[in-house]
């Protein structure tokens, strides 16, 4: 434990240790026009500009607002270099500062990880009017999330509104110095080396008085552990160093993830940028990377696909279970760029799954062996971070595993009312439960649901199915089909019952209602009754949502839980026709 720190009034401390800021200081001009001052001197509200060619412009799908708001000009405002010409304040501010300030009144503990982020607020509001109390019930919250989402953008916008209002604060981004902002004036403090390492004397800080600390420069573990001796709310914007030990490296207070930008959010931002890259360029660089606006902005095409190329091929199997097991630190540039550290379902939890489908090809590219995908698989299922990552591996291979025939256990998310579904899938479960079983290939029944597990002398009972691939059911044999065109779900047709069951791989990041839907326009077009849905994911995983589940009405939904891949050689028959297009 650290040493006991002696408390003197803010006061007698300012006049001992600190130096009034000038003009020449960093944060002079925030305090000087800030300190219960206009928002209009920091923040601006203006048209976002599209790129007007066709070529230039991203996917017609892209839902980019009318309107953003930015803070001006960040190099004058906190006298730092600054690689763009202003700040986006995304919706996820306004979100991530509304929960900060409901834990720091002891209001509420645990925080969904909302769908969307509300566009509906007054962009000027500004909470901290009227000042907020702060229960001692609750220290601090510590902001983690990829790097380059802008945590440090977030503590300035904090530190505006603070000020704006008129309540203490103070701002530390370096191991030697921090900022003083209160009704006395505007103040900065010299740390000694000393006085780091024994900090004999610490201001009282009030306990509505709030403590915005930048870890970004990963070099202040003894200013932190003095810190945690005061009565302040603390609000920490982590930078994890794996190098440093408990406690130093364990979050303060509640541990929130802030989501990563999206590509709308990027597009908003562009013009602030000095290169000020296309709409098209960005697109193209969310299909390769995480969303990182530090990288995004900073972003050569030609030279960060080179590198990223040469430091996948250089990676080895240990080296990629290094990564998901690792991967809350992200301590190497190599996992920043493969990986996408968000939210769970829980703001206290991350996920940190491949970030694009192209991601996963290049790492898998060379992994073509069935047994290294099943270890791939059972990697991505064991790791506390990546477990929805095993959907990309499932969508491509899952056709292995279930043209073998077998019995997996299914959960009914939504309840369907068609009446064929009792003669499709026999025995199905009864309105009250909802773990069951889906057979492949068992008896009579191409498909079926049960209410029990089969014993372990009838799981050798199941006869393979026939694959079909790229066919649009135009042999009316019953089968496996892989899709084909631009739909990404499987079906397994019974043509005696001129009735399907669609498959599909739970991937993070994909329209699953669009993709699906499409599978069930095509099949309705062909005249097929479509009797049920199953969504396989990994066991476990916690990044699956009832919200993106919604299917067409009246149809039974299930989730599908693969443990395992199957490594044994394949004993299904395989007829592949000409790759045709919807």
């Amino acid at each position: 434990m650290p040493p006991a720190i002696h408390e003197s009034s803010i006061e007698a401390f300012l006049a001992e240790r600190a130096h009034p800021l000038n003009e020449l200081s960093p944060f002079y001009d925030l305090y000087t026009l800030g300190w219960r001052g206009n928002p209009s001197d920091f923040f601006m509200i203006h048209q976002v500009d599209r790129d007007q060619e066709a070529y230039d412009g991203a996917s017609a799908t892209v839902y980019v607002p009318q309107e953003c708001m930015t803070i001006k000009e960040p190099r004058s405002i906190f006298g730092v270099l600054f690689k763009t010409k202003g700040l986006l304040l995304r919706n996820e501010y306004r979100t991530v500062l509304r929960d900060v300030i409901r834990f720091s009144s002891g209001e509420k503990t645990v925080f969904e990880n909302d769908a969307g982020d509300s566009t509906e607020e007054d962009l000027l509001s500004n909470p901290f009017h009227g000042g907020l109390v702060h229960s001692p019930n609750s220290p601090g919250v510590t902001l983690m999330g990829h790097p380059g989402i802008g945590k440090t953008a977030f503590l300035w916008y904090v530190l505006i509104l603070r000020c704006l209002a008129g309540l203490e604060t103070v701002y530390l981004n370096n191991p030697s110095q921090f900022f003083y902002f209160g009704e006395t004036g505007s103040f900065s403090m010299l740390y000694g080396s000393d006085s780091l390492n024994q900090p004999s004397s610490s201001p009282l800080f009030g306990p509505n008085t709030w403590v915005l600390v930048d870890l970004s420069t990963g070099s202040m573990p003894q200013v932190l552990l003095a810190l945690r001796q005061t009565r302040a709310f603390i609000l920490i914007a982590s930078c994890m160093q794996p190098k440093w030990a408990a406690p130093l490296n364990d979050p303060f207070g509640l541990k929130y993830y802030m989501k990563p930008w999206t590509l709308s959010e990027l597009i908003q931002a562009r013009h602030l940028s000095f290169e000020c890259p296309t709409e098209a360029e960005l697109e193209r660089f969310c299909t390769l990377f995480p969303p990182s606006a530090g990288l995004a902005f900073m972003y050569d095409a030609r030279d960060s696909e080179k590198m990223l190329s040469i430091g996948i091929s250089q990676a080895t199997f240990a080296d990629l279970v290094h990564m998901m097991q690792t991967a809350d630190a992200l301590d190497n540039w190599l996992t920043h760029r493969i990986l996408c550290v968000a939210p769970a379902a829980t703001r206290d939890k991350c996920t940190a799954n491949i970030a694009t489908p192209e991601m996963y090809w290049q790492l898998t590219c060379s992994l073509e062996d069935n047994e290294l995908l099943a270890l791939l698989y059972e990697m991505f299922v064991s790791s506390p971070y990546s477990v929805a990552s095993g959907g990309y591996v499932l969508e491509a291979s899952m056709y292995r595993l279930f043209c073998e025939g077998g019995e997996w256990a299914v959960e009914q998310v939504l309840r369907g009312d068609v009446p064929q579904i009792s003669g499709n899938l026999t025995s199905a479960p009864t309105s009250t439960s909802t773990q069951c079983y889906l057979r492949l290939g068992h008896g009579a029944d191409l498909f079926s649901i049960a209410r029990d597990s089969l014993s372990q002398d009838d799981r050798n009972m199941f006869k393979p199915l026939t694959l079909y691939k790229y066919s649009p059911l135009a042999n009316s044999k019953s089968g496996y089909y892989l899709s084909f065109g631009s739909e990404s779900g499987n079906w397994i047709y019974d043509a005696e019952k001129n009735s399907a069951i669609v498959l599909q791989a739970l991937v993070p990041g994909q329209d699953l209602a669009k993709e699906r839907n499409g599978v069930d326009a095509l099949l309705r077009s062909l005249g097929v009754a479509v009797v049920g849905y199953f969504i396989a994911t990994p066991p476990d995983s916690d990044s699956l949502r009832k919200g993106e589940l919604l299917t067409a009405v009246n149809l039974p939904l299930f989730r599908l839980f693969v443990p395992a891949l199957n490594c044994r050689d394949r004993s299904f028959k395989v007829e592949e026709e000409e790759e045709q297009y919807a």
